[in-house]
């Protein structure tokens, strides 16, 4: 097992993904809080659609922009396709963004998955790529699990590992077939 913490400058572009989690959720709050809007046809329960969605918001000074051309509410579930976050550190300098295929949140359990996600965050004049095939965000346990890996390649260094954890305190733990490879820049 492969676990670091080095502070916001080592690892505060990763903080970025645990944020941008933190938006996809406000999102769908967004989506819920236009009410529980159920059409039935022949007895079956009909998705609420919204088309070509545009979220702007300044939280916390920082400025967030989600894009996605289908959000799906049924049965306590939304369901987004082709998800496209970003945000812009005010101040800090900086800011990330990422894409994924898919995401769903689940109004009971409050956890917000994404599927196929590809991403960069800049910070500080750095720069650092991450991806994965699956992200899960628990608001209740404030982090961000891999449960089928993580990339990230940031200043000629790459981990990999079969599974992962990202905390808010910007701790990632790797475990589950780890590698790491550094090649040094000119």
């Amino acid at each position: 097992m492969w676990s670091g913490s080095e502070g916001r400058g080592r690892w505060g572009w990763l903080l970025a993904l645990l944020a941008l989690g933190g938006m996809g959720y406000l999102m769908v709050q967004d989506l819920y809080s236009l009410g529980e809007t159920v059409v039935r046809a022949g007895g079956k329960k009909i998705p609420m659609t919204v088309e070509n969605v545009l979220i702007s918001r300044v939280i916390s000074g920082d400025h967030w922009i989600i894009q996605a051309p289908l959000l799906e509410k049924i049965s306590g579930e939304v369901q987004g396709v082709s998800l496209d976050i970003r945000v812009s550190f005010s101040g800090k300098g900086g800011g990330a963004a990422f894409q994924a295929e898919r995401g769903l949140f689940r109004e009971d359990g409050g956890e917000l998955r994404f599927w196929a996600i590809k991403g960069v965050a800049s910070m500080d004049h750095r720069e650092g790529f991450f991806e994965a095939p699956e992200a899960l965000w628990a608001p209740a346990r404030d982090e961000v699990s891999f449960p089928r890996g993580l990339q990230i390649l940031l200043d000629g260094a790459t981990l990999r590992g079969g599974e992962g954890v990202l905390r808010r305190d910007g701790a990632l733990s790797l475990w589950g077939k780890v590698s790491g490879a550094w090649q040094e820049r000119d």
